[in-house]
Order: structure tokens, then sequence, then C-alpha cells
């Protein structure tokens, strides 16, 4: 009886390990391959049957997954609330309903929390075209603060927190900060 278990015991380590050592093997050169399908290589480098070709040069298109284009911004200066328009290009070959979007504004330069924002309605870009989208926030005392003591600045640097995207159902909790750089402080 310990005879079968052991061979059974083989086969079975066998099937999985053997499966896994040629995948390894095959991508000996490139181990992260083993990990991100070149698939998803080929979205990043822009180099995909799931990006869409409809794009033209008239689009102004940087590649990228999704590249936000200002539009306008609203301020209530009494409620300290704002809202921003952005227009943004949806370079894959399905559509996209982003549900939700949160994250914590906060200065690269000191690390003061700006503001928080929030997504205003959820927007659905079609494949290979592009909507608007609605981001709606309420800044801080120390927002306020820093545009009051540095009344001379014509931007600041910013780097969003704690951001937290739905698209189509599927909730991606940022754990690293995303670098937004400089927003310009008056609208000229």
């Amino acid at each position: 009886m310990q005879l079968v278990g052991v061979i059974l015991m083989l086969i079975t380590i066998g099937t999985t390990v053997g499966p896994i050592g040629a995948v390894v093997v095959m991508n000996s050169d490139d181990l992260t391959r083993v990990v991100i399908p070149p698939e998803i290589e080929d979205i990043f480098s822009g180099d995909s049957s799931l990006l869409a070709p409809i794009l033209s040069a008239e689009d102004d298109f940087n590649i990228g997954l999704i590249m936000p284009k200002f539009v306008s911004s609203t301020f209530d200066e009494a409620a300290q609330t704002f809202s921003v328009t952005v227009n943004v290009t949806n370079i894959l070959n399905y559509d996209l309903t982003l549900n939700a979007l949160n994250a914590t504004v906060i200065a690269t330069q000191g690390g003061a929390e700006l503001a928080t924002v929030h997504l205003s309605n959820p927007v659905t870009i079609p494949a290979g075209e592009w909507s608007m989208v609605t981001v709606s926030g309420t800044w801080t005392q120390a927002a306020e603060d820093y545009y009051n003591n540095n009344s001379s600045a014509s931007s600041i640097n910013v780097t969003l927190y704690s951001a937290a995207i739905d698209v189509n159902g599927i909730v991606v909790q940022m754990s690293e900060p995303i670098v937004i750089g400089d927003i310009p402080l008056t609208l000229e």
C-alpha cells in the first residue's frame, strides 16, 4: 500500500511541477513573461489588437491607457469645493465604464493634504472614443494656506495618495502614490 501511495505522490508532484518547470524553462531568458503575459506588455507599448485602431493623428493622441486632457473647472470658494472636467480617450477595443474614483491630493513638496477628490457621476467611455469625465473635490485649509502664502506661485506639484478606481466593476486600490506633477493655480 505504501508503494502505491509513493507512486501517486510522485505522479502528483510530476503533474504539478512539470508544466510549471516547462514554462520557466521556455521563458528563462525573460522570467517576467511567466507572470506578465506578452499581451499586457503589448498594450503598454501601444502594439496590441486590444487597442482601438480608429484613432487618428487629429486626436492628438498620446499612447497610454488613459490620457486625460483638461477641459474646464469651476470653484465655489464659500463651500471650498471644485470640479474639474477632462476629456478621456479610451484606446481599447471595448467599452469602459468608470464607476468611481477617489483619492487624496497631497503637495509633493511638504506633504500637506490639499484636497480629496471623487468622480461626480459614472461615465461610459466607448471603445476608441472619448468622453468627458468630471471629478469633484473639497480643498483643505492647508491648500488655502498654501495659496495665500505663495501668491506668486503659478502652479503646485501634487501627488495622489490612496487612489481607488472602479472600472467595469473591477476596483483597483493603488498602494503606491501617483505623481500628477504641476497643477496650475490660475485659469489663464
